[in-house]
């Protein structure tokens, strides 16, 4: 099968890539034809904040570019893992106009929330969830601390919210989690269940015969919003069991220091 994968870079290297680059290989390793287009945000540092603004809600240039690989290797399916922000959702319609379905991963929460993390300094916060248009992040300034900049990120998603491009153009989409396809059913995009699949984040088999120890095991970035600092305080709390925390992030020197 011809896979068309699309995918837009943050500006720093992330989960994402990472899931992307391992879930082509292994289609790959299984006999499919895959193709990616990749965009990059660090493209945004060379335009005006209005011109970059605009290209966010429909990127010309993008679509133009999408269009041109669907013609040249005619794809059966297009799988897109982030389409924010110089990929823009002018990839959909692409796709659309060609006929091709579109898988679109989510491995985060951008289209309900602003700052995609549910979080609000570094506390729960579902304010947004169910609004069509979630002021409240622009109120809060949700987004990289910038009212604009949260404004900006709101009156995409929700422009495209209403005009129902997420429920029009996307055939099916993929969450990792059942807590994150709970939430997006039961959030302003008025999804159909039978439109979202659940299917988790792998890593290869490395073959290695591990010696059975007791212990729990996290594999992650060492950050608040992944909760890290929570589980630990939990595990502080149980003295019989241990906790193995592996991975890098901006809270990995404070844990060494409580675990010191």
């Amino acid at each position: 099968m011809r896979i068309l994968f699309i995918h837009n870079r943050y500006q720093l290297e992330g989960g994402e890539d990472v899931a992307l680059a391992l879930q082509m290989q292994l289609l790959k390793d299984h006999g499919h034809d895959i193709e990616v287009i990749t965009f990059d945000n660090n493209q945004i540092n060379g335009f005006s904040k209005i011109t970059a603004g605009l290209k966010a809600f429909y990127n010309i240039s993008s679509a133009k570019r999408t269009s041109q690989v669907i013609t040249q290797f005619k794809p059966a399916i297009i799988h897109i893992h982030n389409l924010f922000f110089t990929a823009s959702p002018s990839v959909l319609f692409v796709a659309k106009k060609h006929n091709i379905p579109v898988i679109f991963t989510l491995h985060n929460n951008r289209l309900i929330c602003a700052n995609a993390s549910f979080l609000r300094n570094n506390k729960i916060c579902e304010l947004c969830v169910n609004k069509k248009l979630p002021w409240t992040g622009i109120k809060y300034s949700c987004y990289r601390n910038s009212f604009i900049e949260s404004a900006l990120v709101t009156c995409i998603t929700s422009f495209h919210k209403i005009i129902k491009t997420w429920n029009h153009y996307i055939s099916q989409y993929i969450l990792l989690t059942e807590f994150a396809k709970n939430k997006m059913l039961h959030s302003s995009l008025d999804l159909n269940e039978e439109k979202i699949s659940v299917i988790s984040n792998f890593i290869p088999d490395s073959k290695a015969v591990l010696e059975k120890k007791e212990f729990f095991l996290y594999v992650g970035r060492i950050s608040k919003e992944k909760g890290v600092n929570i589980l630990v305080d939990a595990f502080a709390n149980l003295k019989s069991e241990k906790i193995l925390i592996v991975g890098l992030g901006p809270e990995k020197a404070n844990l060494e220091l409580l675990s010191a």
